[in-house]
């Protein structure tokens, strides 16, 4: 695995344990591998930022010994966070401006988990302005995961994401939709999957001149690209662990219980197995029916144990992997 271990990022000691190799930025240096820096503008919650770290360095490293790949990740909004994760930003990020002084070569900007209905109400919406507007002048593609994709559709064309009638959310197949570089080494069904409360639609996607790439009939468009390579676009997640669904519902079931939601979450679609439904149907029960002066009972997230199989990744490894011989060939 080609990362550059050039920072103390938690993430790369992290993969380091899962057995995947890291190079230092001497080794680098000597090596006779071109160098890809990928600058990552992570706009995930507090609870999620070491996760979405790990998840998109893993995907760009699986670009595997074609080049050294330089992670470089940054935030914004920081006066909105906690304590704890304005401390991991400061330790271990960069700034949007140390970034700019060096080559750039990409821009990933992950999803968010959306706190209003109006998406220019973000604490970090009037900072994606002048990191796009420098993105545009200095790197060779913008990869966009799943609200970023929804904000450039407003920010660049007007275009407005729409509000689900429920959370789409679970793991779904999709199908291939014609020929396209980034899809080279692909074959259907590819499997990603979801987790959204806004949608873009197909036609709302094709209306800015942009390409569908991949989509399903129950979950809608999982990839595009627009200008064939500046900006590829995904509404599906790639990215996740296996548990990373898990985790969203433990959550969203917890603010149910906290009644910080009105309804108790419906279940992700298609992500589950057998063992894992009864497990989510035995808590439900516990947790509902249980009498007032009873504490809420422990999700039993230990006993899910392997029954969540990842069978998303090596897809998600190939797109990247495309992407990132796309900007190596393209840079000349």
């Amino acid at each position: 695995m080609p990362l550059v271990e050039h920072t103390r990022l938690p993430a790369f000691r992290r993969l380091k344990d899962e057995g995947l190799e890291m190079v230092t930025p001497e080794e680098a240096d000597g090596s006779n591998l071109p160098d890809i820096h990928v600058a990552v503008l992570n706009l995930m919650p507090d609870t999620a930022l070491r996760a979405t770290d790990r998840q998109f360095a893993r995907l760009v490293g699986s670009f595997g010994d074609r080049a050294n790949i330089w992670f470089h990740v940054f935030s914004m909004g920081e006066e909105a966070r906690g304590a704890a994760a304005r401390e991991h930003i400061a330790a271990h990020y960069e700034s949007l401006d140390s970034i700019r002084e060096h080559p750039v070569d990409a821009l990933v900007v992950t999803g968010a988990n959306p706190s209003y209905v109006d998406m220019t109400r973000e604490a970090f919406w009037p900072g994606l302005f002048d990191v796009f507007s420098w993105a545009d002048r200095a790197v060779h593609s913008k990869l966009c995961s799943c609200f970023a994709t929804h904000a450039v559709f407003k920010l660049y064309w007007g275009v407005e994401r729409v509000r689900l009638p429920q959370k789409m959310w679970g793991l779904y197949q999709h199908r291939i939709v014609g020929e396209h570089p980034l899809l080279s080494g692909l074959d259907d069904p590819v499997m990603a999957p979801h987790s959204h409360y806004y949608d873009l639609s197909r036609e709302q996607i094709e209306s800015v001149g942009a390409r569908v790439l991949i989509e399903s009939p129950e979950a809608g468009v999982h990839m595009a690209v627009h200008d064939d390579f500046e900006f590829v676009f995904f509404q599906g997640h790639p990215e996740y662990d296996s548990i990373s669904i898990l985790k969203e519902y433990k959550r969203e079931v917890w603010r149910f219980l906290m009644r910080r939601r009105s309804t108790y979450p419906h279940i992700p679609e298609h992500y589950f197995t057998d063992r894992a439904l009864e497990l989510v149907a035995d808590y439900r029960s516990r947790a509902l029916y249980r009498a007032d002066t009873d504490p809420i009972p422990d999700f039993p997230e230990d006993e899910f144990g392997d029954g969540l199989e990842n069978t998303w990744r090596q897809d998600g490894f190939g797109i990247y992997r495309n992407w990132l011989q796309q900007i190596l060939s393209r840079r000349g």
